[in-house]
Formats: structure tokens, sequence, C-alpha cells
């Protein structure tokens, strides 16, 4: 089922028709390496290739198997697989020990040699050798007929050790007595785990020398059983290698005493001072070039200590660990350019950096029919419109004129696209500029539309509030006067009372002064006339002279007596 599955999807990617010309069946599926020595517990990778130098390909399919007892998938990788797609995804089995793909590539199809399907990683299980072999395998013309052009599958052998520190000791003494010394135990500050791999040519590595050990032969070298032949007398406790080449070493040692040479140790060190051999990066094309998240093949290689992780950072943001399984998918990213940058790690933390630059295109912006543009605080604020995509997101962004604060309120528009917005929060009065954006299910965005704006009046009784609060001011320093000038009335007002009492109390003084010295010249006028009245032999002018004085003081008493009256009635009794 799956290969008439691979057969038709073939069909559909290809976009040549067939000439009728045979094409010849040049095309080869192998592994590499097809060989290779690995200790028991050793993880290694083994990279399934397919070579088609004459003919492109758009499809391929393959079945591996594995002795289950010595060999065990650890993990499958598409990192930079040629494959566009995948019929049925890399799956594995440890108890069949197998391991299975089919994929396709689009259209024009795959043309060229050393072209990765996957990479398989394999845990030594145990010693002895462990064979892999294709039981089934086709790789499909891109002519429009699915035409199988596999000529070859390859095969691979690997031989499975023991790991030299777990092997038997040796000794070069010809009769143990079962007191020479023990196997030393080997350590080293600088490469400290025999599996991991270190960019540091200058290893170290210390060990105890046990009082009656005399002397001690040692060696560094690619061979896990060598026996050290160089001598140092007396023994030390430490050695320090220098300018170490990359690749795997072992570093042997054995003590002597007085009853002979010891047993060996084996110490494993690995060196991997060269970054990664190629680091190439490619976009897989969006049949949406709205989709918020591109996706990327990496194809990293090292022959050394091998590919251990990436680094990613997109744009300004974090730098993110990624193991390197199946294609890279960014996050939802926003609309916009943006450049990828990513370092390929070996297990050694050398590293080799490329970068890629892509584009998220915009979704089309919402498109606003109504809204008001002036409303009296405490109105509804209602936004209508459209968008090109139903069910998806509209937000509206709404920002007080002065730049203050911006909030969003969001509402999803309905089956033909329409959408609503009834503002939810509370406006104060002022001017206000809003503006909206979509967001599709994916978290696609589109553009902003253009900024719009509304104006929102205060209540009546909120206005006359407002003018009462705003003529305050003028109306207390009105009251501050206004009592001020009272206040300088009243202290006038105050002199004048105390002016007027006096003035009275004078004026009544004067006027008992007038009447007492009026009194006393009437009395005088009167005594005087009364004395010439007496007089006999007075003529008849001197009486007229009499009568007329008379007459006029008692005038004068009456107008001094008025307008003593008068100046009384004005001051107030």
């Amino acid at each position: 089922m799956g290969k008439k599955i691979l057969i038709f999807l073939s069909f559909l990617s290809a976009s040549l028709i067939f000439s009728g010309t045979a094409l010849a069946q040049n095309a080869a599926i192998n592994f590499s390496p097809s060989s290779g020595t690995y200790i028991k517990g050793q993880s290694f990778s083994v990279n399934v290739y397919v070579n088609t130098p004459d003919a492109a390909m758009n499809a391929a399919s393959g079945a591996v198997t594995f002795p289950a007892d010595k060999l065990e998938v650890v993990s499958l990788s598409k990192s930079g697989s040629v494959m566009s797609l995948w019929v049925q995804e890399p799956s594995y089995s440890n108890t069949a020990g197998t391991v299975n793909f089919e994929g396709i590539v689009l259209n024009p199809g795959f043309i060229g040699n050393q072209g990765q399907i996957i990479q398989i990683v394999f845990k030594a299980k145990s010693t002895g050798s462990a064979f892999l072999n294709f039981s089934d395998g086709s790789v499909l013309a891109n002519d429009g007929l699915g035409s199988n052009i596999l000529g070859d599958l390859g095969k691979a052998n690997f031989s499975l050790t023991i790991n030299p520190e777990q092997a038997a000791p040796e000794a070069t003494t010809p009769a143990d007595n079962g007191n020479t010394p023990a196997a030393p135990k080997i350590s080293s500050p600088t490469n400290p785990d025999s599996e991991k791999w270190y960019a540091d040519t200058n290893p170290k590595f210390t060990w105890s020398v046990p009082a009656d050990v005399v002397s001690e032969q040692m060696l560094y070298d690619r061979n896990f059983s060598s026996q050290p032949n160089v001598v140092y007398s007396p023994a030390i406790s430490e050695k320090d290698l220098a300018n170490i080449g990359d690749g795997i070493w072992y570093f042997h040692l054995r003590l002597r005493n007085s009853s002979g040479w010891g047993a060996i140790s084996h110490f494993r060190f690995q060196i991997d001072t060269t970054k990664p051999d190629h680091f190439n990066i490619t976009e897989i094309p969006r049949s949406d070039p709205t989709s918020p998240q591109a996706s990327f093949t990496f194809d990293a290689g090292d022959k050394i200590s091998g590919i251990d992780h990436y680094e990613i950072q997109i744009d300004d943001e974090a730098v993110a660990m990624w193991n390197g399984t199946g294609p890279y998918q960014t996050p939802v990213l926003e609309p916009g350019s943006h450049i990828l940058i990513a370092k390929a790690v070996d297990k050694a933390g050398n590293f080799l950096a490329n970068s890629a630059q892509f584009t998220i295109n915009s979704l089309q912006a919402p498109t606003i029919t109504s809204f008001p543009q002036q409303l009296t605080e405490g109105d509804s604020f209602v936004v209508k419109g459209t968008v090109a995509y139903p069910g998806a997101t509209v937000r509206m962004f709404l920002q007080p004129s002065d730049n203050g604060e911006t909030e969003y309120q969001d509402v999803t528009s309905d089956a033909q696209g329409n959408f609503t917005i009834i503002w939810g929060k509370k406006i104060t009065s002022g001017v206000y500029r809003f503006w909206l954006q979509a967001i599709d299910q994916r978290g696609a965005k589109s553009g902003l539309t253009a900024v719009n704006t509304v104006s929102f009046s205060s209540l009546p009784i909120s206005r006359f509030f407002k003018f009462i609060v705003s003529y305050l001011n003028v109306a207390l320093w009105v009251i501050i006067l206004i009592v001020g000038i009272l206040a300088i009335i009243i202290f006038f007002w105050n002199r004048f009372v105390r002016w007027r009492r006096k003035l009275r109390k004078e004026t009544s003084e004067i006027e008992n002064l007038l009447r007492r010295s009026y009194k006393n010249l009437l009395d005088d006028i009167e005594n005087r006339v009364a004395e010439i009245d007496g007089q006999p032999g007075l003529s008849e002018n001197e009486k007229k002279i009499y009568d007329q004085l008379k007459k006029i003081l008692r005038s004068s008493e009456k107008a001094v007596e008025k307008e003593v009256k008068d100046l009384k009635d004005l001051l107030g009794k």
C-alpha cells in the first residue's frame, strides 16, 4: 500500500511527461560510513544516502535491517534530508531490528550523489560484527510514470568491541605472584569523561602511586590495547600532554614494584578542535506566504565528533537550543522581514555559523465600514467592518490623542467576515485615535488600518460642574475683593462713627458754651438797658435804639438756637 501511495504522489509531483525513453537503473541507496569499529556502549551515526547521477528522482523508500542483539536505534533524524514530504515518517523497531522510511522530493526532484535521506544513531549493545542491510527499497524517477531506477542497495559491517577499561588486565611479568601493583585508576581534569569530546589539545592525566612502586611505564596512541613502553623512574603521579591532534586516543599506564609489572590501565580521551565541515540552511517553500511560521532544513556535518545541537536566534530574540530532529520551525512571527542566525555545534563545542533571511507576508487588513466621529461621554462606541478571513480575530487599538496608554479589544468575525466592535471600557471626554488589525487562527497578522479619530464630549451636568470648577478661581478672587472692600468700608465707618460721636460731644459743649455766653451777654445788655431805662430824660430816639437792640438780641438768640438744632439733627441725636 505504501509503495502505491508513493508512486501516486510521484505522479502528482512530476512536471515532465515520460517521453518513452527507458531510464537506466543507476540509482543506489547506501550507508555512510559502511564500516568502523565501535566500543560496547558507544553511540555512533550512520547516514542513509541516495545516489542518482543520471536521472532526477522524486521518491525513495527503504527498509533497513540490523541485528537487534548487537545494536539498538537511539534516534532518527530528518535534518538535512533531500526529502520534501514524508509518505511514511521514518520509524524504527529495536525489537524487530528494522528502520523504515518513505518520502518524496517535489519537482524538479533530486539528481546527484550523497543526497541524505535520514540519519540513524545506533548504540552498540554487545561485541561482535553488526551487519546493516536493505530488505527492500526503491528510487522512483521524476518522469511522470514513477519508474523505479534503483540499481543497488548498499550494505554496512561494523566491528563492536569491549571497552578497554573493562578488558582483562595485561602483565609483562612472566610470573604473576599476585603481589604486583593493581591497574592504576586514571583520571583527567581536562578530559574527565571518556565518552565525551573536548577541544583541549593539552590533556592532563593523574593517578595515585602506591608507596612500594618504584617505576612505571606509559604511552599514548590510537590503539585501545597497546602496552606502554616509556619508563619513568622514579614513578610520577601525573602527566601533561601537549598539542595532541584530533581524534580518539588512549593513555596507557602500568606500575612496577619489587614483584614486577602490574596490570595495564587504558584511558580513552577524545579531542576535536575543528569546527564542523559545512552548514547549509534552506528554507522550505511555503504554499501560503502569509504563514506566520517558516520552516528550514539544516544540513551540517562534522567528520570528527559529529553535530551535537544547533543554537538558533531569530532577529533579536534570545538564543534557543535545538537538537536537529526534523525540519526546524520558527515560532509565530510578526509580518515583515526576519533573519535567522544559527550555529551548528559539534560534540566538542566547536561551531560553524550561518544565517538566512526570510519574509512573513501580511494578511489583508480589515475594512472599516462605519464608526461615529463624535459622541457624548457615556455613549456606546461602535465600529463595524469586514475582513477577508471568516472566524479571524479583529483587534481594535484605542489611544488618547495626547499619546496616552494604548488599549485594545478583540472580537471574532462571523462566517461572512463581518464584525462589530462595541468598546467595553469607560471613555472620558477628549479626542481619541483608533486603528484595527486582523489575526487569523494560525496567529498570522495583517497590516494596520489607517488611523481614525473620534471625539467624546462631556454630559451637560458634567459641563456645568466643569464650568463651576473653571470659574471657581475667578469667583474666589471676586469674593476676596468684596470682603476686602467691606472691611475697608467697615473700618472707615467705624472711624466716622467715632468722629461723629466726638463731634456731637464737642457740638454740645459749644452749644452749652454759646448758651452760657449768650445768656451772660444778654443778661449784661439787659442790665445795661435796665440801668438806662431807669434814668430820666431818655430821648425818644434813644428809646428806639434801645428797643431795636433788644429785638436784635432776641433774633440772634433764635438764629443761634436754630443752627445748633440743625447741626444736632445732622449728627443725630
